[in-house]
């Protein structure tokens, strides 16, 4: 089994050199049957990439998928159900102390997050929906997608020094 994955590992790279491209962590994960983590406008790209044009990539969209909407309203959560499952009162007494901290961070943050920030952060925190962390899954994917947004807005406008 070890040496099975050892040569897929050196089989991905070799294979992406031989078809006259470098291997990138996109093509890895695509043969793998996975997605890169990065939003696709602030992953980096290959230098031997020849979409590589300098800039970000630009986001695909699925043709299947609708045209983005704004996304107005932060999910809701029944986080005294959820928190109301834990044994002890005191882990209940401060799983509603955390989720209310994290949902009163993501209503201050929400009107400056852009739409790509919203939506991934609802996808990505989905599977906490009706879990004991779901708010605080959502701030902490609501701050690096937002942060992730921000450095993609300055590799596309790089700030220019003054005197």
């Amino acid at each position: 089994m070890r040496h099975a994955l050892a040569c897929l590992l050196i089989a991905l790279p070799v294979a992406a050199w031989a078809q006259g491209r470098a291997s990138t962590n996109d093509d890895i994960s695509n043969a793998l049957g996975g997605t890169s983590w990065y939003p696709p406008a602030a992953r980096p790209r290959s230098p031997a990439d020849p979409a590589n044009t300098g800039q970000p990539a630009k986001p695909a969209r699925p043709a299947s998928e609708p045209a983005e909407e704004t996304i107005l309203f932060i999910p809701g959560s029944d986080v005294d159900g959820a928190c109301g499952r834990l044994s002890y009162a005191q882990s209940r007494i401060e799983c509603v102390k955390s989720e209310q901290r994290s949902y009163e961070l993501i209503k201050r943050m929400w009107m400056y997050a852009t739409d790509h920030a919203k939506r991934e952060s609802i996808r990505y925190a989905a599977p906490m929906r009706n879990g004991v962390a779901y708010y605080n899954s959502m701030e902490s994917y609501l701050i690096s997608f937002m942060r992730d947004d921000q450095t993609a807005r300055e590799i596309a406008n790089p700030p220019k020094f003054q005197r």
